[in-house]
């Protein structure tokens, strides 16, 4: 089974996403912050990413994770989505948001 690295600031957001996908039969890696995401990269087959993380622009961390080792990146946007309501949830569904 592969080994997913989650990525999110939020300890309730990241306990409950790794609770679920380990439930699933996944391996998980949790990284609160981009700096420990960054080391913890070896192990990961796919990343999980939360664009608004506190020490890293998510983009940016996106491109680094990239740089150093090329795996599926799945980018997270539940704060804006929530944050801005139905109209911003349109634009993120017609983004591209794997890369």
């Amino acid at each position: 089974m592969c080994t997913i690295l989650i990525i999110e600031d939020d300890n309730i957001l990241r306990t409950g996403l790794g609770f679920d996908l380990a439930a699933e039969g996944y391996n998980v890696v949790s990284a609160e912050n981009g700096r420990t995401a960054l080391d913890c990269l070896d192990s990961a087959d796919i990343a999980l990413l939360d664009v608004n993380l506190p020490d890293i622009e998510g983009y940016e961390l996106c491109r680094k994770i990239k740089n150093k080792k090329n795996i599926p990146v799945i980018r997270i946007l539940h704060n804006i989505i929530f944050k801005n309501g139905p109209p911003m949830k349109n634009q993120v569904l017609s983004m591209k948001m794997i890369t």
